[in-house]
């Protein structure tokens, strides 16, 4: 368990390229779409949009360097660590119908799960053999549950057993 434990934390993202240049030119976009001629005076002015794509790039940019200042052991199971994304994948992008795709075959998820936490002294939810103990991770996930990555874990740690529970959030 040392070793699965040691091997899963990582910073617990997904290494996506980034470009703020990108990020401002998508929201300039979606800004003007949504204030264009149409809707008359009471959206944004041209100026407007391309002010508010800049404040955005700068939240995105400082998002960003927040993000990469993660220590490398900040997430107790990082998926990433455990099913790595190929750089192929990773160059195409967080939004790209294909890595997309590849992370819903292999994860089961299409983005990374959020707010994962370890949770000492919680129980596996059965009684136990003598001698054995239990590691908990609690998480979130959208559109899925991470079956393809338990199962991977199983094949890597055969002495381990896992198991997933689902929980709605209602």
């Amino acid at each position: 368990m040392d070793a699965f434990g040691a091997e899963a934390a990582g910073p617990g993202l997904i290494p996506w390229p980034f470009d703020a240049e990108r990020v401002e030119e998508d929201m300039f976009a979606l800004a003007i779409g949504r204030n264009g001629p149409a809707r008359g005076r009471a959206g944004l002015s041209v100026e407007g949009c391309r002010i508010l794509a800049r404040q955005f790039r700068a939240a995105a940019e400082a998002r960003h360097a927040r993000l990469t200042l993660l220590p490398a052991g900040a997430c107790p199971l990082d998926f990433h660590r455990l099913v790595p994304v190929p750089d192929a994948i990773l160059a195409l992008g967080a939004t790209h119908p294909d890595a997309r795709a590849w992370l819903q075959r292999h994860w089961g998820i299409a983005e990374a799960p959020r707010q994962v936490t370890y949770l000492p002294g919680r129980k596996a939810g059965r009684r136990l053999a003598r001698g054995h103990r239990a590691m908990v991770f609690g998480f979130f996930t959208r559109g899925g549950n991470p079956m393809p990555v338990v199962r991977r874990a199983e094949e890597h740690y055969p002495r381990l057993v896992f198991g997933l529970t689902e929980r709605p959030l209602t």
